[in-house]
């Protein structure tokens, strides 16, 4: 799965000088808070869910790539 988006995401943090970046993600009701590591090699999503004690972490691989789990 290619995530077009997260290019864009990814070329507004080189332009600002940023390795780390954090984003609000809606899927049904629950909401996360994602973390865009982009100082780590595979580059890192990381969503997290306070409320719930929750968060995990996917690699992103070479031209956006997420391997579906």
């Amino acid at each position: 799965m290619k995530l077009d988006n997260l290019k864009k995401i990814y070329t507004q943090m080189i332009s600002n000088g940023l390795e780390r970046h954090v984003f609000k993600y809606k899927h049904n009701a629950v909401i996360f808070d994602v973390l865009y590591f982009i100082d780590e090699s595979p580059h890192v999503l990381g969503f997290g869910v306070l409320e719930h004690n929750f968060y995990f972490e996917v690699e992103i691989k070479k031209g956006f790539q997420l391997n579906p789990v």
